[in-house]
């Protein structure tokens, strides 16, 4: 299974994905990033790295949030205490402005890049169990020389540091997956770098994650916007007083 810049390459894309928008200096809103080998939700960034792969590849193409260009479909399948933030896996316009509304109150997993191998794919991405495949997707996620990241301008410190190798876990192919192959459960592994923000306060966010790539004459950069909307209170019309039972 080819994670972010291999799949997107594969597809004659850009290798990485981001969040981001435009946010005034004075509406800048600070966020928590969960430090590299804490859980959040349950769960390491490694394992929602994981997850991030079963949600991508279950949902079939046509409807795939990874390939609207416009955000206006991410919030599909998700559920859970973290927002799987999708990739583009579609050629899109240089100036795109890929904007995902988050409900309040759970984390994000932002994905920076990174490759994977499953026991379905051809060589190079090929891997007969998990020493095989752990070994195939750090051979090729090497390739990613540096990598910048900024939420609201503010820069991520060293964002090489949050690179995991995902536990061997299961990929469900179901029916117009977007790899076009016939319904097949597969085992993969992912060498990526990702990062989970604990819930964010209401308000835009901008991410722009930059990653140069070898062989690459330039890095490869994408800015979405984030909106985390506020949870809405809707409240109820008192409850008439009951009368006495006589």
């Amino acid at each position: 299974m080819r994670t972010l810049r291999s799949i997107m390459l594969g597809l004659g894309l850009l290798a990485s994905f981001m969040l981001g928008g435009a946010v005034s200096a004075q509406d800048t809103l600070p966020v928590e990033i969960v430090p590299p080998g804490e859980e959040f939700g349950g769960a390491s960034a490694a394992e929602w790295e994981a997850r991030w792969w079963q949600w991508a590849i279950s949902i079939p193409a046509e409807i795939n949030p990874n390939f609207d260009p416009t955000g206006g479909s991410c919030g599909i399948g998700q559920f859970g205490p973290v927002f799987l933030l999708p990739g583009i896996f579609t050629e899109v316009p240089d100036d795109v402005q890929h904007r995902c509304s988050v409900p309040e109150g759970v984390g994000l997993y932002v994905g920076i890049g990174g490759v994977g191998c499953s026991s379905v794919e051809p060589p190079p991405y090929f891997g007969g169990d998990e020493a095989e495949l752990a070994a195939c997707a750090t051979g090729e996620a090497n390739a990613m020389e540096s990598s910048s990241v900024t939420i609201n301008g503010v820069a991520v410190d060293d964002p090489m540091q949050y690179r995991h190798v995902t536990p061997l876990y299961t990929l469900n192919f179901g029916p117009g997956n977007f790899y076009e192959i016939e319904p097949v459960v597969a085992l993969a592994v992912t060498d990526a770098w990702g990062f989970i923000i604990a819930p964010p306060a209401p308000g835009e966010y901008e991410l722009v994650i930059s990653n140069q790539w070898e062989g690459m004459d330039g890095p490869i950069v994408t800015t979405y916007t984030i909106v985390v909307t506020p949870a809405t209170v809707i409240e109820p019309d008192a409850t008439p007083v009951a009368s006495p039972v006589a």
